[in-house]
């Protein structure tokens, strides 16, 4: 009896491996294009319930060096940052020392007057009204922008564009204040607070907030301007913390999305927050806090994108099945990552979703 069930698990062993294998080969036919180019890297991976399913890269993580991508490859996080700002606020807020309502103009006294009716949750719903700041415009006159500029700015302005927490408006500054907020109540550097805080508890070893001196990420995927192939250094231009100054990899970020699974740095609660669609009238688009949040098929799904500096991400995320596909690229202006995150996800979910 015993031989016959040894070799019934053998058997099963082999199936599974098969099974993942066909699995596997699916997910690099999506990804043809890329595999077949010269001029890209892509990394690729899929976390259900805090284990990796599926983790791959192709391509060059340095075009000219030839140097291939892997799943240890440091891409710029572009606009994936938000989700590890927002989760240092919930960990601020879990140990008592920052409220979610609380005005913003109490924690940063250099805002004007009229921000004491935007709260910290307004900014991270992307719902203050805070008028933009265009940083393009504003480096035909500088050669860097700094936190001590984003504050200057709200000088020239004198109210919101819409009374704070009844409208969505998409806007880093939003994201860039939290930064500063991590500053004030916790007493340390917004890079300082998440490597202790959430880059060392979860042992993101070579994950990294850096301004300027790029030669000291390890294993750096260069960003690179699709038109002409050349790498794009604009990165270099922004010295302001929460904005676009995170660097990691398909390795690293599998612990923060099992961490979001399994409650680790923030309470199951707060994660649900994290992820509730905040209803507005008349309003279509919804974020929750550090992801935008939608639904397909009826299904809800979070999800965060970037393109810029010479990346192009996006992640799904399916928060009540534990389903995170992640797509990071060292070109700016790929198109079609959306369809084809969903694709690799129907793979992987029992539910299928249309691929939009």
């Amino acid at each position: 009896m015993k031989n016959i069930k040894s070799a019934f698990l053998i058997i099963l062993a082999f199936l599974m491996q098969a099974i993942n294998a066909q699995q596997n080969l699916r997910v690099d036919s999506i990804f043809a294009a890329e595999i077949n180019s010269q001029n890209i890297g892509v990394a690729v991976m899929v976390v259900k319930d805090g284990v990796v399913k599926y983790s791959n890269a192709y391509g060059y993580s340095n075009v000219p060096a030839k140097t291939l991508a892997a799943a240890s490859s440091n891409f710029n996080f572009s606009g994936i940052n938000d989700q590890l700002t927002a989760t240092a606020i919930l960990m601020l807020n879990k140990t008592g020392k920052l409220e979610l309502g609380e005005p913003i103009n109490k924690i940063i006294p250099e805002l004007p007057e009229y921000t004491s009716q935007i709260s910290v949750s307004h900014l991270l719903q992307q719902t203050s009204g805070i008028s933009s700041f265009d940083m393009d415009v504003f480096l035909e006159k500088k050669s860097v922008v700094s936190q001590k500029d984003i504050l200057s700015f709200f000088s020239t302005t004198n109210k919101t564009k819409f009374p704070s927490g009844q409208n969505l408006d998409i806007n880093p500054i939003n994201y860039i204040l939290l930064a500063l907020i991590i500053e004030r109540r916790s007493g340390i550097s917004y890079s300082a607070f998440i490597t202790k805080n959430i880059f060392k508890p979860l042992a993101m070893k070579n994950s990294k907030v850096v301004f300027g001196n790029l030669a000291s990420v390890k294993n750096r995927a260069h960003g690179y301007i699709s038109k002409t192939q050349t790498e794009d250094a604009s990165i270099l231009k922004y010295n302001v913390s929460g904005f676009a100054d995170l660097y990691s990899s398909l390795n690293d970020y599998a612990r923060f999305i099992a961490s979001l699974d399994a409650g680790t740095l923030i309470a199951p609660a707060a994660i649900e927050n994290m992820f509730k669609i905040n209803f507005m009238p008349g309003i279509l688009k919804f974020y929750g806090y550090g992801w935008y949040l939608s639904f397909n098929k009826g299904k809800r799904y979070a999800f965060q994108s970037g393109n810029e500096f010479g990346f192009t991400n996006i992640v799904i995320r399916i928060p009540e099945d534990k389903i995170t596909v992640v797509i990071l690229t060292n070109n700016a202006g790929i198109s079609g990552l959306r369809k084809k995150a969903f694709s690799v996800l129907n793979l992987f979910s029992d539910f299928k979703y249309q691929i939009e």
